[in-house]
């Protein structure tokens, strides 16, 4: 990450972060544990939840606590992940709604 120098040697952190620097920052999922969650979960898992809306929009990864806490991340490994599609995930709210429904689902395929 590049700083800019301000008058004085004085040393000023950048106004914007790159992706390359969120890599470092947000504990990325690494190739092999996303494809393997990919391979267990074969899909979004909500219409096997019970949601009852269509799934919409790419494939991605959520990350799911043990229990609530409030800005901490749940570590990127497969006891952690789920596969969910971007309306289930994001858009619609139904991944927030749901999380006992996600960590059962989570207890009972990683034992």
């Amino acid at each position: 990450m590049a700083s800019v120098v301000v008058g004085m040697g004085h040393k000023r952190l950048p106004t914007s972060v790159g992706a390359c620097d969120l890599a470092v920052i947000r504990d990325p999922v690494t190739t092999a544990v996303r494809n393997a969650v990919f391979q267990r979960d074969r899909g979004c898992i909500a219409p096997n939840l019970g949601a009852s809306d269509w799934c919409a929009g790419p494939l991605t990864l959520d990350h799911v606590k043990d229990q609530p806490m409030m800005g901490k991340r749940a570590p990127s490994d497969m006891a952690h992940l789920v596969t969910l599609c971007r309306h289930h995930h994001i858009d619609s709210g139904w991944a927030t709604a749901h999380r006992p429904l996600l960590r059962a689902y989570l207890a009972e395929v990683n034992p």
